[in-house]
């Protein structure tokens, strides 16, 4: 069943032999106790072992676990392009857009 998830993301991603290295690695963390540990720890621990599982790690963690700052940033736009600033150059419309998505 994971194996299909695996296929997929090494697919997706270009990462060369990942489902050999991840049978090996599920087979490793299999027999430990690891109810306390983050992803984090999992990329400190034997990652020199398995280099293309500390890729897909990487890239897992680098996720956004939502899509709030795309959304910010649409709503900013609507609000900074009225019918006024409608003729004003992309450039500017940049500039005034990230003030006002980073203020603080």
């Amino acid at each position: 069943m994971y194996f299909e998830s695996i296929e997929k993301i090494a697919d997706f991603y270009k990462i060369d032999n990942l489902q050999a290295e991840a049978g090996s690695w599920y087979s490793f963390w299999q027999n430990k106790d690891c109810q306390d540990i983050d992803f984090i720890d999992l990329l400190n621990c034997n990652c020199t072992f398995f280099p293309n599982i500390a890729v897909a790690l990487e890239i897992f963690l680098s996720l956004p676990a939502t899509s709030c700052t795309g959304e910010r940033s649409f709503n900013t736009l609507r609000r900074v392009k009225t019918w006024l600033r409608s003729t004003m150059g992309d450039v500017r419309l940049n500039g005034i857009c990230m003030l006002s998505v980073h203020t603080s």
